[in-house]
């Protein structure tokens, strides 16, 4: 992991050695309480300690700066880093009982009070407490535009983070992890991706055994939402025994770009 910078940057020269290619890996799990940023509020009121997703500052600070830092880490002779995985599941959440995405979310006056702006709506509604909010958007039959309106947040942000990226090292590799399947991870995948430079997808669906048949038709379906990747297939060595794992490598690969374990 990146988090922790002294034993990264020794992965990072031994790689150089030994000519391998190294991802560091971001995650989007973070105490924003402790550092101060704007905190997520889920569909049942629950104010979280991770990061509300459309917080600019929050981009800013944990993802997009570490990110071009990392970009030109690996662009010295002794280093090599060749992109990023960005780890999406929200650990610090589901640690305290918690949603480990931001399926239901995100609440907080900030979120519900752009949206308001954007309807032209009152911001009187920004007093209701946390968890009546999601009632008086389905009342208002106001729900259905919610999230599709956070979703053009976060794909601003993660499109922000792609050009940051991609002006200061257009080879670097950015990596997303799972496989999109909600509103936010759909709308960061929108805005890191591009035909001209494709999102790795570390995916999971054939995490839990299964092999190739558990590939979907990833193709179809990106396009779909306008996502552009590589994709590779994830394998739990728990759920493979050392008698099958090499043929299922080999079959998922080549339904996708590659696999990992």
């Amino acid at each position: 992991s990146a988090a922790k910078p002294d034993e990264f940057d020794l992965w990072t020269r031994e790689s150089r050695r030994v000519g391998m290619h190294l991802f560091g890996v971001l995650g989007f799990s973070f105490d924003a309480e402790k550092a101060g940023l704007r905190r997520a509020v889920f569909g049942n009121g629950y104010q979280s300690v991770v990061a509300c997703p459309c917080d600019a500052a929050f981009w800013q600070r944990q993802i997009l700066d570490r990110a071009v830092d990392l970009a030109r880490q690996g662009m010295t002779a002794e280093r090599e880093i060749s992109g990023i995985l960005i780890d999406f599941e929200l650990y610090a959440n589901s640690g305290k009982g918690g949603q480990i995405y931001y399926t239901d979310a995100c609440y907080c006056d900030h979120c519900i009070g752009s949206f308001l702006a954007q309807e032209k709506r009152s911001q009187d509604a920004a007093k209701i407490p946390f968890a009546d909010r999601v009632a008086w958007l389905k009342q208002e039959k106001l729900f259905d535009a919610y999230h599709p309106f956070l979703q053009g947040l976060v794909r601003e942000q993660a499109q922000r983070m792609r050009e940051a990226v991609e002006k200061v090292r257009p080879d670097f590799f950015v990596g997303f992890y799972p496989r999109p399947h909600n509103w936010m991870l759909l709308g960061v995948a929108q805005g890191i991706s591009s035909p001209e430079h494709p999102m790795i997808l570390w995916a999971t669906d054939t995490y839990g055994g299964g092999g190739p048949g558990r590939v979907p038709d990833w193709r179809e379906e990106m396009s779909r939402h306008g996502i552009s990747c590589y994709y590779c297939g994830g394998m739990l060595l728990r759920f493979y025994s050392a008698a099958n794992l090499a043929t299922n490598m080999v079959r998922i690969a080549r339904l996708g770009n590659g696999y990992w374990l």
